[in-house]
This record gives C-alpha cells, sequence and structure tokens, in this order.
C-alpha cells in the first residue's frame, strides 16, 4: 500500500519561517542585548553593598549572542574576587538571609523585552 502525501504547503511555511528568521533575527538579538543590559544595569542597582562588598556590584555583566537557532542573553557576576559570591549572595544559607537582586531585575526587565518581542513580530 502507498500512501501519497503532498507537503508542498508544509515546505512553503517551512520556507517562509526560515526567510522570517533571517529578516527578525538581528532585531531580536539587539532587543534582547538591551534587555540583558538594563537587566545587569537593575541587578547592580539592587546589588547588596556595605564595606565587606564594596566592588560586588561592578562584577555584575552581560553578554548577548547567538548560539545556531537561538539567541540569548546572560546577566550575572562574573566569577573570581567578589563576583564569587554572586549565589550566595542571591539565594542565602543557613545563618545568611537571601538578598535577591538578579531575580528582581530579571522580574522587572522582563515584561519589557516581551513587549518589545511582540512589537517587533507586528512588524511589517
Amino acid at each position: 500500500m502507498n500512501l501519497d502525501v503532498d507537503t508542498s504547503q508544509m515546505e512553503a511555511q517551512a520556507a517562509d519561517f526560515a526567510r522570517e528568521g533571517l529578516r527578525i533575527g538581528p532585531r531580536v538579538l539587539a532587543i534582547t542585548a538591551v534587555a540583558g543590559r538594563n537587566t545587569r544595569d537593575l541587578a547592580r542597582s539592587f546589588a547588596p553593598t556595605g564595606p565587606h562588598l564594596p566592588h560586588y556590584a561592578q562584577t555584575i555583566s552581560y553578554e548577548a549572542g547567538v548560539d545556531g537557532a537561538t539567541i540569548w542573553a546572560e546577566v550575572g557576576p562574573e566569577l573570581g574576587g567578589q563576583g564569587s559570591l554572586g549565589h550566595i549572595l542571591e539565594n542565602g544559607t543557613a545563618t545568611n538571609a537571601p538578598q535577591a537582586h538578579l531575580g528582581p531585575a530579571f522580574d522587572r526587565e522582563l515584561p519589557n523585552w516581551l513587549d518589545h518581542l511582540e512589537r517587533e513580530a507586528g512588524r511589517d
């Protein structure tokens, strides 16, 4: 028994998606990079400070890029020096309360990032 299936419409739709990805990709990367920078700046402003953490906030950095079909941004403290304290400060320990700053920064920036992505997706 043979089963003949016409996939021409699916192939055309896949080609449309690929073209759209090439068109919108650079702008999505730019939007994502701005969101990463904004999140970094917020995290720095929310970061704990004091005489024992004079440089911690400045260790928070961001990076954005493309890996295959994935557009990404990463925000957080650089490892080494006071940056290595990031997970302890954010999450706390058995004897130290958390001082969340990365999560709240992400939570505040997320709606802005999604709004910009939605507007970009609606552009012709």
